[in-house]
């Protein structure tokens, strides 16, 4: 009977830290993303986005795959909004197969 028990308490107390290390797991994630996400910030108002694949991305819309690509986002101040650029490498509307149209998505900052 007592090794029972001390088996059930065990068993327990190995369960509670395994949830602990996952909650914690989670944790490190979200700061690691966190991190990454103010490493890549950039406070400039400048933006230098290269397009990779950009014939690739031609070609598919070519085929009748009308998408759009945004670059990655930036600031507009530290405290400020954010913004990313948008690109529709074959047009979109009155220049849809003769320019590249591009366009500025304003977002909410932190």
């Amino acid at each position: 009977m007592k090794e029972s028990s001390i088996q059930q308490r065990a068993l327990k107390k190995s369960e509670q830290e395994a949830a602990r290390i996952c909650k914690e797991t989670k944790q490190v994630e979200r700061m690691d993303l966190r991190i990454m996400e103010l490493e890549t910030t950039n406070y400039s108002w400048f933006l230098v986005w290269k397009i990779t694949n950009f014939y690739r991305l031609v070609a598919a819309e070519d085929q009748g795959k009308k998408t759009s690509h945004y670059s990655p986002s930036f600031c507009l101040g530290r405290y400020g909004c954010k913004a990313c650029a948008r690109i529709y490498v074959n047009g979109d509307g009155a220049g849809h197969g003769q320019y590249i149209s591009h366009s500025f998505v304003l977002m909410s900052g932190q």
